[in-house]
């Protein structure tokens, strides 16, 4: 009896494999092993079946299956055939599990458009997402242009002004936030939104600086003290100028165009009455509608000597008075105070007449003889 050799078919055995999430294409997730109680039969392997197509290749003389595009949980039929007459196969299943790996948030960046200065409150959340189921996502501002004056809530990811006076438009327009959101997987990864936070322009008032200035007393009318200053953080703006209270009203007068503040009533200022001015100087900015603020402008007055005064005065006095007698007391005063007066005659029709005091002003009879009603009844 001959026994005929015939083809057998190969065999293959079920296999199990624990790969990553996300392995990268062309890495080893395992390999299947298959055997032909033929000698010298060739085997070739192939995947017939799959729950996700093109997730994983087979190498079809070694049986090794590699990642190609691997997503969750992969069921593979593997099918492995000899190359005898009549060609003959055996299929076996392959289970691939992807273990888990934590992957980093996904965050969108948003835009948000405000005024200057604008008002605390919310502005809006910052939209974050994770893969990863069970995840808890925080948020924090990792960096800004004007620390302050932005807060983010840690937990919710809502993005809020906190301090609205810094948001100026003229030193910066617009903004961007960085935001950090991370999860809490392990490791703990994070991504980044950047926020956009565009300002417009809002008309904001003048600011006035406070001044000071020094001038004579009874400086002539129409002199010129000082300027006032201001400045508007608005560009182009025009500004008029108004005197709105003076402690010494009528005293000074200000240009409306240019705040140049001068003398309006030099008769008022008098340093003996009033050793200062106080006046509170506007400036209008030219928007629609307009802004105003308002500053201290001090006017010191300096003291200036000023001449005694003296009115015309009469007495009488016996003809041929002895000397000595008293004829009377010249008055005068000086307005500045804590001046010592000095008197002296300076005209006299009878020299030697009479003479004064220089420390009182007090006038005496100095030469009697001279006194003669008949010859001169008035001497001047």
């Amino acid at each position: 009896v001959s026994v005929t050799n015939g083809n057998e078919a190969p065999t293959i055995s079920d296999a199990a494999f624990s790969v990553r999430e996300y392995l990268n294409g062309g890495l080893l997730a395992g390999a299947v092993t298959a055997s032909d109680p033929d000698a010298g039969q060739t085997l070739r392997y192939s995947i017939t079946n799959t729950t996700l197509p093109g997730a994983f290749y087979i190498d079809m003389q070694t049986g090794e299956i590699k990642a190609s595009n691997s997503q969750l949980l992969d069921y593979e039929t593997v099918t492995v055939r000899d190359n005898g007459a009549p060609q003959l196969s055996d299929s076996a299943t392959v289970v691939i599990s992807i273990n888990d790996v934590n992957e980093s948030p996904v965050a969108i960046s948003p835009t948000y458009t405000v005024p200057e200065l604008a008002a605390n409150g919310v502005l809006g959340a910052v939209s974050a997402s994770d893969v990863d189921q069970g995840q808890t996502l925080t948020w924090e501002i990792f960096n800004s242009p004007v620390p302050g004056a932005f807060a983010i809530n840690a937990g919710t990811g809502v993005l809020s002004i906190v301090d609205g006076s810094l948001l100026n438009f003229e030193s910066r327009p617009s903004m961007q936030l960085a935001i950090l959101v991370s999860d809490n997987g392990t490791p703990v990864l994070a991504t980044f939104a950047v926020v956009t936070i565009n300002l417009t322009d809002v008309n904001e008032a003048p600011v006035v600086a406070n001044r000071s200035f020094s001038i004579n007393e009874n400086t002539a009318n129409g002199s010129a003290v000082g300027n006032a200053a201001a400045t508007d953080p608005d560009a182009g703006q025009t500004i008029s100028w108004s005197i709105d209270a003076s402690s010494l009203p009528g005293a000074f007068a200000i240009n409306p165009s240019t705040g140049s503040i001068s003398v309006g009533a030099s008769s008022l200022l008098d340093y003996e009455a009033v050793t200062s001015v106080t006046l509170t100087v506007t400036a209008t900015d030219s928007a629609s509608p307009s802004l105003s603020g308002s500053g201290i402008v001090t006017i010191n007055l300096r003291n200036l000597n000023e001449a005694p005064q003296a009115s015309d005065q009469s007495f009488s006095v016996a003809e041929n008075a002895a000397n000595g007698t008293v004829v009377g007391q010249f008055v005068a005063s000086d307005v500045d105070a804590g001046q010592s007066l000095f008197y002296s005659i300076t005209g006299n029709p009878l020299p030697g007449a009479f003479q004064i005091n220089p420390g009182t002003g007090e006038i005496t009879v100095g030469n009697t003889q001279l006194l003669n009603h008949e010859a001169n009844p008035t001497v001047t």
